[in-house]
Formats: C-alpha cells, structure tokens, sequence
C-alpha cells in the first residue's frame, strides 16, 4: 500500500511540475517577438550580443559602426523595439554564461540557461542546454520537459530532435 501511495505522490509531483514549466514559458511577455513570425523569433534569437549593441546605438540615434553580415537578420533586429533588442542580448549573454560555466557547475549553468529563457522565451538553444543541463543534474524527465519545450519552438531543428531522442532513450 505504501508503495502506491508513494506513486501517487511522484505522479501528482510530475503532473504539477508540468504545469508549472508550462506557465512559466507561457508567462513571458506576450507581445516580446510579436511582430515576428515563429522562425523569425528564431533567427534573431542567437544574433551575436555585438550586433545586438550596434542595432541599440543605431536606435539610439548613436553612432554606431557599418554592420557586415546578413542583412536579412538585421532588417528582422531593426522591426523590433529597443527594449526586445535588450532582452535578446541578455538572452544570448546568459546562454554564454551557461556555456562557460557548464565544465565546471552543471547547477550554475543550468541557473544561467534559465534566466536566458526568461529573457527570451524562444531561444530554443537555451530551453535545450537548459534540459540537458537539468538531465545531467538527475531530473532526467524534467530535462526532457525543457527539450520538448525547445522543439515546440524550434520544429525543424535536427539537433534539439536528436538530443529528445537520446534522452528518452534513456529513461
């Protein structure tokens, strides 16, 4: 009897912890990206934080230096307003914060990956790293939860796909 009760208790923990990832990728501003179509969302999400900066001084009315590179993105980067250009850079700089810390703090870069969805919920290579990082912390169903998440987003990505397939092999 106690071995049932405690399933009950682990299925109601797992069923609760879903719905709080859900809410909490759901809670992000509803209008951050909204002039964005889902894989426009996805291709400015990673923009290197400098072009990020010089996209802010050239809103700014600042000086900022001649951009080379894919003017497809930068003219996506220039619909946007200031403040979502801020959120990507911080989404991307906190994804560089859990890369960097991932050699030494599974939990540290597992926390950075975290603030880089929070920033920017459709950064579908932080809701990756951020999974795999709570995989490799123990919590292999929740990691899988955050991949899942990842691929909603991001549906074409062979990568994201590959790892939800390897961590599920596992379980």
């Amino acid at each position: 009897m106690f071995k049932a009760i405690n399933r009950w208790f682990q299925e109601r923990a797992r069923k609760n912890e879903t719905r709080r990832l859900e809410t909490e990728c759901h809670t992000a501003d509803a209008g951050f990206l909204s002039a964005l179509s889902q894989k426009d969302r996805i291709q400015v999400s990673n923009v290197n934080p400098l072009i990020l900066q010089f996209i802010l001084k050239e809103k700014n009315g600042e000086d900022a230096p001649v951009m080379v590179g894919d003017e497809a993105t930068f003219a996506l980067l220039r619909k946007l307003s200031a403040g979502e250009i801020h959120k990507l850079k911080e989404s991307v700089e906190y994804g560089q914060k859990g890369d960097a810390a991932a050699g030494s703090s599974m939990s540290q870069a597992a926390s950075m990956y975290k603030k880089a969805i929070e920033a920017n919920p459709y950064n579908s290579l932080a809701l990756l790293s951020h999974g795999v990082a709570v995989a490799n912390l123990g919590n292999l169903r929740e990691g899988i939860k955050w991949v899942e998440k990842a691929l909603q987003v991001d549906p074409e990505n062979e990568r994201i796909r590959n790892n939800l397939k390897g961590m599920k092999a596992d379980l």
